[in-house]
């Protein structure tokens, strides 16, 4: 599911992952989009109307679009059996493998750990109205206001646990952790990246952490690095696409590392530490 008037460079690789794969691949969105070649568009609204988006509140954040894509997949995996799987997934195996895996000794449910607490959202299947029923009666317990994740992976973990149904490790779609994701940029994680993933059957690119490095998405990866090969195997007329250089990157993710301290010395009123870092910004 897309909101927005346009597909980053990132996005579309991930989209052509599946696709290349052998998934018939259907994008649901707000408004007409150029997509990649063997994706069909799909109009979200015969689903979910966008105008239901802003009754809701996550985090204080009125039309979160988190929280309309939790709303969006639940709606959709109720009317719809096929897989669900966000835009920021990359495809490692044949649609095959993972027909296989939703097969296996008849399945009630697929999805896998994001974490050693939770499950995650972003790569599931079912058909079950059993969990249909209980997700419709959580997400009417939760209100229309609540904190991060609460219809996401804690309310799908809650459902897994109360019908007693398994998810996969943590290895089989999220192979590389939320805290981790930094090395796919990295040339010097990128052996250690391709270990995790040897055996996944795709791997989640976080892109909630690369909105808070405020990472321009239409850059390929920095060359060298896990991601940056990845992105060639999938779409090689992209070597031409200028490459984010890595200094760049890791200039990015420190400095959102500085606002979150920052942002903590306000919250405690130590005035010693902001005025030092607008007296810092002053003197560049």
């Amino acid at each position: 599911m897309w909101i927005g008037d346009e597909i980053s460079l990132h996005e579309r690789v991930c989209i052509s992952s599946f696709v290349r794969s052998g998934f018939d691949v259907q994008l649901w969105a707000y408004q007409a989009l150029s997509v990649p070649d063997g994706v069909v568009l799909r109009d979200g609204n015969e689903i979910l109307n966008e105008s239901i988006r802003f009754k809701y509140e996550q985090q204080s954040d009125a039309g979160n679009l988190a929280c309309f894509a939790d709303l969006f997949r639940y709606k959709l995996m109720a009317l719809q059996h096929g897989w669900w799987i966000d835009t920021d997934n990359i495809c490692l195996k044949s649609v095959e493998e993972f027909q296989r895996l939703a097969n296996t000794n008849n399945k009630q449910a697929v999805a896998g750990f994001e974490s050693s607490k939770f499950i995650a959202c972003g790569v599931i299947i079912w058909d079950n109205k059993e969990l249909d029923n209980l997700i419709s009666k959580k997400l009417q317990e939760a209100g229309l206001n609540f904190s991060w994740g609460t219809i996401g992976p804690r309310l799908l973990t809650d459902a897994f646990k109360k019908l007693s149904m398994e998810a996969e490790n943590q290895n089989t779609f999220y192979p590389i952790k939320y805290k981790d994701c930094y090395k796919m940029f990295l040339t010097e994680h990128r052996e250690s990246c391709e270990c995790r993933c040897k055996d996944s059957l795709s791997f989640h690119l976080w892109n909630q952490q690369l909105h808070r490095w405020h990472y321009p998405k239409n850059f390929m990866p920095p060359k060298g690095s896990f991601l940056y090969q990845k992105f060639l195997e999938i779409c090689p007329e992209l070597s031409d696409v200028p490459a984010l250089p890595e200094k760049t990157f890791t200039t990015l993710k420190k400095a959102q590392s500085i606002e979150k301290y920052i942002e903590f010395g306000k919250k405690v009123k130590s005035l010693k530490l902001y005025e030092a870092y607008k007296i810092l910004k002053k003197s560049k």
